[in-house]
């Protein structure tokens, strides 16, 4: 598992990145969590 800590503005839509560079051909999980945010998302890695 990896974890990156993003710093998100409530004023504004936030945009991120996610260096995939070094996984592995696969489906893989996003999980989003914040004080009023818990989202997963699955992710295809070709």
């Amino acid at each position: 598992m990896r974890t990156q800590p993003l710093p998100l503005s409530a004023a504004r839509a936030n945009q991120a990145e996610v260096a995939t560079q070094n996984l592995a051909p696969g489906v893989y999980t996003l999980r989003l969590t914040g004080p009023s945010l818990n989202a997963s998302r699955r992710v295809v890695i070709e």
